[in-house]
């Protein structure tokens, strides 16, 4: 029997980590013949429909950086409204994404409500200050939810360790990639100039500052070296300014998805030091492309990364050592190759997206049949 599915979430066209999740999983329901709805807060349009996903948009009165989007108060009874009408067997909020999943109490009264927080682990002040602030506010309006899915072992241990009094079913399901369209090339050779990639929001929580620090002693030691940074943000102007005129290092903004993949195809490497993260999806779209990957050992992103099998993981402020192991891995042609089968093959068993969405509607059915829905 078709399942009716409102997501309360950040949507495309908005670029980013739960978007993608969102926008791959809603894709799949749909051609599974289930009926979707996203409800959500940006400023592309009151409606829209994206590959046969209706969205109804409920225009912000302002935003918090490019992040958080703050719903305009007189819109939320249209939006208890619009659910009402839809009458989904399952509600589903992606956090953190705007001010109408502080609604998800009252919604918990009335629906099955699941929750995904995308919560990023981190380290240093602004990592440990977000996990402090998302934390908080969860414990605040998750507890009656019916359905927790972490993305991640470490985010559902480092979840129960907070005292959440979560009463519902506690699911991991991580993040995922289209294995089909994040390909390696035919043929990958190492040989100069080498290619660092990076892809992600430039904002403090990745660490940029690292990641230049680090190409400069690559660079250094193995002479050609290319450091490409995919992303915008709002130190992306900052950034250009300050680190632009370094030899080697390319900040390209906002790249549309062929040409982001056309570029990790083009890599050798990528170096993701990031600060605070649930997981990563970019982590696991560059370990599909077959790219080695070195990435900080915090968060989920130990969930994609297995130290010295398809990369290695780092403290994130470590220059040195994060520099150290991408030159251990470019000048090692047997080491190389090995890390980059281990990185396709690890993603497509473990990170396929028709693999999660199947995860995702096995644990929808799972509190429906408890409830004797279906």
């Amino acid at each position: 029997m078709p399942l009716r599915v409102a997501y309360i979430s950040k949507f495309p066209p908005q670029v980013g980590g739960i978007e993608r999740h969102v926008y791959e999983i809603a894709c799949r329901l749909v051609k599974g013949n289930n009926d979707v709805r996203v409800f959500t807060c940006n400023d592309a349009g009151e409606t829209y429909t994206i590959d046969g996903i209706q969205v109804l948009n409920y225009r912000p009165l302002a935003r918090i950086d490019t992040y958080y989007w703050i719903a305009r108060p007189w819109l939320i009874r249209n939006f208890l409204k619009d659910i009402e009408r839809f009458n989904p067997d399952i509600v589903h909020f992606h956090l953190f994404s705007n001010t109408l999943e502080l609604l998800m109490p009252k919604l918990c009264k009335k629906y099955h409500v699941a929750v995904t927080p995308h919560i990023s682990i981190g380290a240093g002040f602004y990592g440990l200050t977000v996990c402090q602030i998302s934390v908080a506010i969860l414990k605040k309006i998750a507890g009656n939810a019916s359905l927790l899915i972490c993305v991640s072992d470490m985010l559902c241990k480092w979840l129960k360790k907070c005292n959440l009094n979560f009463r519902g079913t506690i699911r991991v399901i991580p993040n995922g990639v289209d294995t089909g369209k994040y390909t390696p090339p035919r043929e990958r050779t190492l040989e100069k100039p080498y290619r660092i990639s990076f892809v992600g929001r430039i904002a403090s929580e990745k660490n940029i500052p690292t990641i230049i620090k680090a190409f400069e002693k690559i660079r250094e030691k193995l002479g050609e070296v290319e450091l490409i940074i995919m992303g915008k943000g709002p130190l992306l102007k900052k950034y250009l300014k300050k680190y632009g005129n370094i030899r080697g290092v390319q900040f390209k903004g906002y790249v549309p998805e062929k040409e982001k993949i056309r570029i990790l195809r083009l890599s050798h490497l990528f170096i993701f030091p990031s600060l605070a993260e649930a997981q990563g999806i970019s982590l696991i779209e560059a370990a599909s492309c077959g790219l080695p990957c070195i990435a900080s050992k915090i968060g989920g992103m130990p969930s994609i990364v297995k130290h010295g099998f398809n990369g290695f993981l780092v403290d994130p402020f470590d220059a040195d050592k994060i520099a150290n192991y991408a030159v251990k891995i470019l000048s090692n042609e047997y080491l190389y190759h090995k890390m980059s089968i281990n990185a396709r093959k690890f993603a497509v068993e473990n990170f396929d997206w028709d693999k999660v969405a199947e995860k995702t509607i096995k644990a929808y059915m799972e509190i429906l049949d408890e409830k004797g829905v279906h």
